[in-house]
């Protein structure tokens, strides 16, 4: 079942009597289990008509949950969130087999959900038999274009709008977990007071950047060979309590997919044409290839051979993570490689 598939659904008899919910995008994931609940539950007899267990539960103790039969709702709700039996490293034996042998009977009269934070492991015995019951639900992470939609439509819902590339601008800084987005959107919201559009210097003015929005800014300081305005955001980095390591993948990447870019550039990739060859949003893309037309793709390269050599000085021993992520950073501000 796909998780809008959930939202769907308004007649608790429609639900099956097995649940399985997991996946990255938590927001989402806590909305369902919400709309569940609310379609399900009678208000105000969630203590007698839904139970919810929060870790250690064995499978005898939710079965003879889920055979109590409803009081005042249509159907019982049991909610088992992270349950040992499916997210313990080594979970009991015992409680598996049960556990397993339990979920293809759960009554008609019960909705069996056994939630997971973030992505469950597959190769779990209790996950392969919720998805022999057509069980499994994922909620996974929204991709930016996906995420930007999401950020307008719940500014429409505080009386805002926001242009499609402004929205895009959003989650470039803000990224796409929407619980972190949600909270930006109302920061934002409130800042705006009675205006009725976001802009980009609204954007600018509060949303708290990502760590990769960050690095990002970063390069394009390290591009523009301005020192302080790159070791500033370093700063910021640093005081964040980001690992060097972490820090110089992050460069990477962000050189790697420049790099890209310069390589699509150079076969006449612009604007739509080079967002949809990159998968990535059209707001995205013009940064993108803002930042890749100011080197040639051979100045990229080394850019990227670069990191790749701290990178492995770090592995090797030869290098301290911090040296060596100072050292890519001096270096590509010194105005090292070819130009073309």
């Amino acid at each position: 079942m796909n998780y809008a598939d959930v939202f769907k659904i308004k007649d608790s008899s429609a639900f099956p009597s097995l649940l399985l919910f997991h996946g990255e995008e938590e927001y989402i994931k806590e909305q369902a289990l919400a709309h569940v609940r609310g379609a399900v539950v009678a208000p105000g007899f969630e203590a007698v008509d839904m139970t919810v267990y929060d870790g250690d539960v064995r499978p005898q103790a939710l079965s003879e949950a889920c055979e109590t039969l409803p009081m005042m709702s249509p159907r019982r709700l049991v909610v088992a969130r992270d349950i040992p039996a499916l997210c313990a490293s080594k979970p009991a034996e015992e409680d598996v087999k049960r556990l397993t042998a339990y979920m293809a009977n759960v009554p008609p009269s019960t909705i069996l959900l056994l939630y997971v934070r973030d992505r469950a492991d597959a190769r779990k015995a209790v996950f392969k038999a919720a998805l022999k019951e057509s069980a499994v639900v994922e909620f996974a992470r929204l991709g930016e274009r996906e995420a930007a939609g999401w950020a307008a439509k719940e500014l429409r819902k505080a009386g805002k709008v926001i242009a499609p590339l402004v929205a895009e601008k959003l989650v470039m800084t803000a990224g796409c977990d929407l619980t972190r987005l949600g909270g930006e959107i109302l920061k934002l919201a409130a800042y705006a007071g009675e205006r009725g559009e976001i802009t980009p210097e609204d954007i600018a003015a509060v949303v708290t950047r990502t760590v990769e929005s960050t690095v990002f800014e970063m390069c394009d300081a390290l591009l523009a060979g301005d020192g302080a305005r790159s070791y500033k955001l370093l700063k910021e980095l640093d005081e964040a309590g980001e690992n060097p390591v972490g820090l110089l993948m992050l460069l990477a990447r962000t050189l790697q997919t420049a790099y890209r870019a310069r390589q699509w550039l150079d076969t006449g990739a612009r604007g739509a044409d080079l967002a949809a060859k990159m998968g990535i949003t059209g707001y995205a893309a013009t940064r993108t290839a803002e930042r890749a037309s100011r080197k040639g793709a051979a100045w990229w390269r080394s850019a990227c051979a670069l990191c790749a050599d701290a990178e492995t000085a770090i592995k090797q021993g030869r290098e301290r993570d911090e040296l060596a992520f100072a050292r890519v950073v001096g270096t590509l501000l010194s105005g090292f490689g070819p130009e073309k």
